[in-house]
């Protein structure tokens, strides 16, 4: 009826339904893989010359991808980053995406415990406990530790006790805990050289004891140390009050802890005719509180083996007044850092096994703490 023979008319239209048929049969294929659909693949199958153009005909231009559909691809293996430390003042917000509102922020140079990893981002907690969200490129990634018996591959962290508005006990003549604890923590990190030292905080500055604690788990630690001064009712003594604070659970711990009283009081000791103050408990001692775990928070919260230093008394004028002295200094220092050698090298950290720790949910902070930028 159109001019057309009806037989050459049922070739045409079988034909056409030939190609629509293997055109239809490419684009279900590529739809029927649930598999590659989840991973997001786009897959391209080979086809004969003669469906090329067909084929092209039904492709359609994928969307370029949105900010928060990038952060949802799979990350780089972030399974084994402990911390990042930052390298300019960073925004910190509840959720991976860039979109998000800012819970706080954080300085450079700070090191903040990371506790996941999700599409180039990290959860981390900051000083003042705020949790939240940073991109990894926001800083140097670091690698948490693991067992060793090498020195180049030990991870000590150095937490300087208190820290801005809680100063810590204050000397007779002014002089803060604060102040004193960072600058025997610098010396100690200079005698740790050629380790991985990371500190808890490094200026004046509020810092929760939870944070302190889970930086130290985090980066698998091979030890923590606590730097602090005693203060409190004391009595004369010929010797030094020096006291070092460990996990009552913890036989590691408790090895750390006797090295570094052994190490710090016998080089203290060697300081004649000294009116030294001390209490009736003195050396490598324990703390439980009334449910059997440690008193102190971060022996208490931390994984790693952990010692809190207690070197001299701050509030007896004369050890205040010894404590601002660089040679005083330096044997704390290097006293802890040869204890801390010894643990490595002898193998008692290699054999050290995780202390189990359940969090506190908070760190002792004041209502007003700000992060340090």
């Amino acid at each position: 009826m159109f001019g057309v023979r009806s037989g050459t008319l049922e070739w045409i239209l079988a034909v056409v339904a030939c190609a629509a048929c293997g055109i239809f049969a490419l684009v279900g294929g590529a739809q029927s893989s649930p598999g590659l659909r989840k991973a997001g693949v786009t897959v391209t199958t080979a086809v004969p010359t003669a469906s090329t153009a067909p084929v092209a005909a039904f492709a359609t231009k994928e969307p370029a991808p949105t900010e928060a559909a990038a952060s949802a691809k799979p990350a780089a293996d972030l399974s084994h980053i402990g911390a990042i430390t930052l390298r300019h003042t960073t925004t910190v917000r509840p959720a991976p995406d860039a979109r998000a509102h800012a819970v706080t922020q954080v300085g450079s140079g700070i090191t903040l415990p990371i506790t996941q990893a999700k599409g180039g981002w990290v959860k981390v907690l900051s000083p003042c406990e705020i949790t939240g969200w940073v991109r990894a490129t926001d800083g140097t990634l670091i690698t948490a530790g693991g067992e060793t018996s090498s020195l180049q591959q030990a991870v000590f962290v150095i937490d300087p006790g208190h820290g801005g508005t809680e100063s810590g006990a204050v000397g007779p003549d002014g002089v803060q805990e604060q102040d004193v604890n960072l600058q025997i923590s610098r010396r100690l990190a200079a005698d740790l050289a050629g380790s991985r030292v990371y500190f808890t905080r490094t200026g004046r500055y509020n810092v929760g004891l939870r944070f302190r604690a889970l930086l130290a788990s985090t980066l698998h630690a091979t030890a923590f140390f606590s730097m602090h001064e005693n203060s409190g009712p004391t009595i004369p003594s010929r010797r030094p009050g020096t006291q070092a604070w460990r996990q009552v659970k913890s036989a590691p711990s408790a090895s750390l802890a006797s090295l570094v009283w052994k190490n710090i009081y016998s080089s203290l000791a060697r300081y004649r005719h000294v009116p030294w103050v001390s209490t009736a408990k003195i050396g490598p001692l324990a703390r439980p509180n009334t449910k059997g775990t440690d008193y102190y928070a971060v022996l208490r919260e931390s994984t790693a083996p952990s010692v809190i230093v207690e070197s001299l008394f701050i509030n007896n004028k004369f050890e205040e007044r010894m404590l601002q002295k660089s040679d005083i200094q330096d044997v704390i220092a290097s006293g802890t850092a040869n204890a801390a050698k010894t643990f490595v090298t002898s193998g008692q950290a290699a054999k050290a096994r995780p202390y189990h720790v359940k969090m506190d949910k908070s760190g002792g902070l004041p209502s007003n703490c700000t992060d340090p930028i």
